[in-house]
């Protein structure tokens, strides 16, 4: 059997609703574009590039009818093009495909061409939407990104480092001192109630003091302390919003160790500081996809809360770099040159995972009471049940920050909120 065995000698095309139509075919391309993050860089030659996949492949089809009644047909198939839904497509070439109408345009030409009608066509092939990846799939792959995230944030700062001189040193132990501070002031709330937590992060700062005071730096290690420092308190506790707030805090915090002047041992500053945010960003995503969120409301305000994070990270580092733009270039500052590409990933890959959650959850509802009433009726009535061992209930008590008395009974004119 050779290729011309394999040629159909139509095309054949069956609309959304079901309706055949039989055409003539000569040739057509078809082509597809790769997904690429494209990342350049000022004073660096060429620009670094993230394979990101493929797009749909494109179908620009040309398709003929003749005979007769092809002006009959074609008006038919005009019509049939205003379908809504996929067509399944029976290629003369590339067999059964099921394509995306973009778009039609019917060439009218009687005069010319009376007996032949031809349409040209724009087609994309999507992919099955059971192809997606599911929710699960999507927090692996984030949880994972994380560790890409470290890698190269790491890299990073061993490339920055200065140790030539005693001031770079001192730099470099100030600025770790100062992250250190930061942590305690904004993190320690999140992690000072697990005993098991709190004992780790005393031990990685004891780690990261003996690190420090040796003679010359091992940069590798210190970058996985700070960030081991960083991101364990996010399995501390379970609620998201204060987890999201205290590495929000710490975040803005971490502006405060921007140098002054854009001098060699202030890179070592900038080093930490840099490595300290981009860590903090990832234990963000983290928290959003291993949190529990309530409602489509929570879910929005987290993703306003990630994108909003990662863009004060960014900004923040390219004041620092518009500082040493000036500087000869091999003691310029790159702001995230290494791992701006997989922090925006894993960024854009914690907002996908929230978007793909946030339909299936509930809705918020926000009512005034117009009685006084008490927190179990409303539960019972507005949820229908008190829920397994109350969960119900405590849902109500703890989403209205219910205290003492207030469980019990609540004044009429009371705003609740219940979820639908």
């Amino acid at each position: 059997m050779t290729w011309r065995d394999r040629l159909a000698p139509v095309i054949t095309l069956t609309s959304p609703n079901g309706n055949v139509f039989e055409a003539l075919w000569r040739n057509n391309p078809r082509s597809y574009s790769k997904k690429l993050g494209i990342f350049e860089y000022p004073g660096v030659k060429g620009a670094i590039t993230q394979d990101l996949d493929v797009g749909a492949v494109r179908y620009p089809l040309t398709i003929y009818f003749d005979g007769p009644d092809n002006d009959l047909e074609s008006s038919r198939f005009f019509t049939a093009c205003a379908e809504t839904g996929k067509w399944e497509v029976v290629h003369p070439a590339k067999g059964t495909l099921v394509l995306q109408l973009i778009s039609v345009t019917e060439s009218i030409s009687p005069v010319d061409s009376g007996n032949v009608t031809d349409f040209e066509m724009e087609w994309l092939e999507p992919i099955d939407e059971v192809n997606l990846p599911s929710v699960s799939q999507l927090r692996s792959v984030v949880l994972n990104q994380v560790n890409d995230v470290n890698e190269t944030s790491s890299d990073q700062l061993e490339g920055l480092t200065q140790q030539n001189t005693a001031a770079e040193i001192t730099a470099f132990e100030g600025a770790v001192n100062g992250l250190i501070a930061a942590v305690d002031t904004h993190l320690k709330p999140v992690y000072e109630l697990n005993s098991a937590i709190n004992s780790q992060i005393s031990s990685i700062k004891r780690g990261i003091d003996a690190l420090i005071s040796e003679p010359i730096l091992d940069v590798v290690s210190i970058a996985g302390q700070i960030q081991t420092l960083i991101q364990l308190p996010v399995i501390a506790i379970e609620d998201v919003s204060e987890r999201i707030s205290a590495y929000g805090s710490l975040i803005e915090s971490l502006v405060n160790l921007s140098p002054d002047e854009p001098s060699i041992r202030n890179l070592n500053v900038v080093g930490i500081q840099e490595i300290s945010m981009v860590s903090a960003v990832a234990a963000i995503s983290s928290i959003s996809v291993t949190g529990t969120l309530e409602s489509r409301v929570e879910s929005i305000d987290l993703i306003d809360n990630v994108s909003e994070r990662f863009t004060f990270v960014v900004d923040s580092l390219d004041a620092v770099q518009s500082l040493y733009e000036d500087n000869p270039i091999k003691f310029q500052y790159y702001s995230q040159s290494q791992s701006f590409a997989d922090t925006a990933l894993i960024t854009a890959r914690t907002l996908a995972y929230l978007l793909r959650t946030t339909f299936d959850l509930s809705v918020e509802k926000r009512f005034e009471i117009d009685r006084d009433r008490a927190p179990l009726e409303i539960t019972i009535t507005e949820y229908g049940t008190s829920g397994d061992n109350d969960s119900n209930f405590d849902l109500f008590i703890e989403s209205n920050g219910l205290r003492k008395n207030e469980i019990l009974l609540l004044p009429a004119g009371r705003e609740v909120v219940v979820y639908v």
